[in-house]
């Protein structure tokens, strides 16, 4: 391509006569005027590579200049923008609130330098000073065992930055049941540091604490002035002191588990029962029943236990009540429980259905505002009767949940038992029933058409278009959730729900 024209429109200093085209197209021998014509364009073309190579070594040394000083500029750039950025107008009294914040959703040991609050005071020094200066952001404690130098300096740094804040303290033990010496050192001096800190607690747990541990707490007695929820989980054995949380004037929220449940020695325990209004637990220890002890526990929580005990019968004013599978011992004490026991204020209720013979009774008795159920249905049990003795002693129900493990059961199956022994023709729902929770539960045609009989019926309005209209003697159905249908639910069946919950616009 020598002999041709340049593409830039001028002749090339090194091009070639038209009489050398015949050498690149050939092999004839050039001629001696050829020759020397090749030479000095030869000679030209490399005067001119050395001057271009040259250039091209300036050009690329300009171009790392240029370069380096557009990284300056914008490192320069980045500390303008670093220095005017708008966290660095925020006031201090306002970060240290967003640490407030931080610090109420981290959950890390205060032996984590790494995590939580601590890493706050890594990022600069102005951020440090406001954290030291927050000991709200230091205020709840919580201490589970992490691979640290030393865990008691740091349990200490820790106390010492919350200064006279009140404290939210967590205290895990670990569950190891062998442990060298040293790591039980360091478990128990953090321990102590943290008795010492007692009049400032205002919600305290202790989980698995060991009986030498609860001896050391006899220092806290009678010096817990603000606290006001208590969760103890411990091992606790005769000749222990009983009465270490008998003087807090303000606690009325106590969770309760002993390890193991040594009854004798439970039912020892000196708590304020009087003053409590929420309470979980065992629902009696020996012959001392909780219910009894607290007459003004307006939530509780009735955790499994191998036995229960009243003593006599008991009209009791609690407004919630959870219980757990297990929670009243034997068939035959539960129903003998349930017998002795009135609620006639009570309005939320959680159960499971090994417990929901006794519990309709108890409703059925005491005709209380219940305007919250919460259900537990087992895997193996295909039982649906105890569901709707409950359901049916409860006409003021608002806001129904049912948790189903056996995705045999038929949602439209178990209210139409409902409906049946109410004599009504068709399946429905309760009729004050405006909350409908389902989990687990396979759904038909029936189950669509109990939805849309309680969205209300089309009907053109002037003036306000349609309007959905409504029996006057149910509520409407304000919200719907229905999750992990079993995966040969009919999509058409779906598609028909999802239209009904759009045009009824339920939540």
């Amino acid at each position: 391509m020598a002999n041709h024209p340049s593409r830039r429109g001028g002749k090339l200093p090194y091009q070639l006569s038209p009489s050398c085209d015949p050498l690149f197209t050939s092999n004839i021998p050039p001629m001696l005027q050829q020759l020397e014509e090749i030479r000095e364009s030869a000679l030209v073309t490399r005067s001119l590579k050395t001057s271009i190579e040259q250039q091209i070594i300036e050009t690329r040394m300009q171009l790392l200049r240029l370069e380096r000083e557009d990284m300056h500029a914008a490192r320069h750039l980045e500390r303008f923008n670093a220095a005017l950025a708008p966290i660095r107008r925020i006031p201090n009294e306002i970060l240290s609130r967003i640490f407030v914040c931080y610090a109420e959703i981290t959950q890390a040991s205060c032996t984590d330098v790494w995590c939580g609050v601590w890493i706050l005071g890594h990022i600069c020094g102005h951020w440090r000073a406001v954290a030291l200066y927050t000991h709200a952001i230091w205020s709840s404690f919580l201490y589970r065992p992490r691979k640290a130098r030393n865990p008691s300096a740091l349990v200490n740094e820790f106390l010492h930055r919350s200064g006279n804040h009140p404290l939210s303290i967590e205290f895990h033990y670990p569950l190891c049941e062998v442990l060298p010496q040293y790591h039980k050192d360091s478990h128990k001096d953090a321990f102590e540091s943290l008795l010492t800190r007692s009049p400032q607690w205002i919600a305290a747990t202790f989980d698995h604490i060991p009986a030498s541990f609860y001896r050391e707490m006899g220092i806290i007695r009678d010096n817990l002035p603000n606290l006001s929820k208590l969760r103890l989980d411990l091992a606790l054995a005769g000749g222990h002191d009983t009465d270490i949380f008998r003087s807090c004037p303000r606690l009325v929220d106590l969770t309760l588990k002993l390890i193991p449940m040594q009854d004798f020695a439970a039912q020892c325990l000196d708590f304020p029962w009087q003053q409590l209004t929420h309470y979980s637990g065992s629902v009696s220890f020996g012959s001392m029943s909780i219910l009894t002890q607290a007459p003004n526990i307006v939530d509780c929580v009735l955790q499994p236990h191998k036995e229960s005990h009243l003593g006599g019968r008991l009209i009791h004013q609690m407004r919630s009540l959870k219980l757990h599978k297990g929670a009243l011992g034997r068939d035959s004490q539960s129903a003998q429980f349930f017998d002795n026991l009135e609620l006639p204020a009570l309005e939320r209720l959680a159960l499971v259905c090994d417990t929901a013979g006794p519990v309709a009774g108890l409703l059925r008795r005491s005709a209380p505002p219940l305007k919250s159920l919460e259900f537990w249905f087992e895997n193996s049990d295909n039982r649906t009767s105890c569901i709707v003795d409950v359901l049916a002693a409860v006409p003021t129900l608002t806001r129904l949940t049912i948790w189903n493990l056996n995705d045999k059961r038929d949602v439209a199956e178990m209210f139409g038992s409902l409906t049946h022994s109410r004599g009504l023709p068709v399946p429905s729902f309760p009729p004050r029933l405006k909350h409908l929770d389902l989990t687990g539960f396979r759904i038909d045609g029936s189950f669509v058409s109990m939805v849309e009989s309680r969205c209300g019926r089309p009907h053109a309005h002037a003036g306000s278009g349609v309007r959905m209209i409504l029996e006057s003697h149910v509520d409407r159905l304000e919200s719907l959730s229905v999750t992990q249908l079993p995966v040969d639910t009919n999509p058409a069946l779906l598609f028909r729900l999802r239209e009904v919950e759009m045009q009824a616009r339920l939540n």
